[in-house]
């Protein structure tokens, strides 16, 4: 399907705004995804603004994807550098939607895809970085009102080992780059999982409880580095929709 780019009236012309959450979810079919959706219906519970959810990971896409003043993608089970149609739509749509200064948010996979349009290199670490996890964030506006280090939820074995210099590393870890930003853009991308709450998470570790056995890798060990005063998943995407809403 040949897919649209129009141009629509910016945010200080119209009233409300849209935004697409690509569902890129292969092996939970999309939840994830769910979680997204409802976190941004969470934050916006009293305006207007229409949030359209998309199974991308079944090469299903809007027919325009010019209408939408953000885009966020979801993480997946598969990986940037795959050659899967709709993966090559995804990068495309990254591509074209941030030439015309679209909104732009990935997470996980999401976040690798956003790295891989902007020239950044995505490999197999080799192991997992899964669980909660501590992350050192900087003071770029995706993390206004959060301490210096968060604990967020992670689950993947790409990285990106460096960045070029239209990309700006906002967060990091002992694991690596963890969150980064095209420079002078709304586009970012977090390696980790600000969607995922506890119950979800342990969810999600229990079910893959096997492979992470393969690694070495405890469940229980895993569960237990989860810290509840450190539950800033809400206000990350919370700013990041600031950033929507200021244009």
């Amino acid at each position: 399907m040949k897919m649209k780019f129009s141009k629509h009236k910016n945010g200080h012309e119209q009233k409300n705004k849209r935004v697409l959450v690509l569902d890129n979810d292969i092996g939970f079919n999309g939840m994830s995804s769910q979680k997204i959706v409802d976190i941004v219906r969470s934050i916006h519970q009293d305006e207007n603004k229409k949030i359209d959810l998309y199974e991308s990971r079944n090469n299903v896409f809007p027919e325009d994807i010019g209408v939408y003043d953000a885009i966020i993608l979801s993480g997946s089970s598969a990986s940037a550098y795959q050659q899967e149609p709709w993966i090559k739509t995804l990068k495309e749509i990254v591509k074209e939607s941030g030439e015309t200064g679209k909104n732009i948010l990935g997470i996980c996979f999401g976040h690798q895809i956003i790295a891989s349009v902007y020239g950044a290199e995505v490999i197999s670490s080799g192991n997992f970085e899964v669980g909660w996890k501590d992350v050192l964030v900087s003071k770029d506006p995706l993390f206004r009102g959060l301490p210096t280090s968060v604990n967020q939820y992670e689950i993947h074995k790409d990285i990106i080992p460096v960045v070029p210099e239209n990309l700006e590393v906002i967060a990091q870890n002992s694991f690596g780059i963890q969150a980064i930003r095209v420079k002078g853009t709304n586009i970012c991308g977090v390696q980790f999982h600000p969607e995922i709450d506890q119950n979800t998470g342990k969810y999600i570790l229990k079910s893959r409880a096997d492979q992470l056995k393969h690694f070495g890798i405890s469940i229980d060990d895993c569960i237990k580095t989860y810290d509840a005063s450190s539950d800033y998943g809400t206000t990350i995407i919370r700013n990041f929709l600031m950033g929507v809403d200021q244009q």
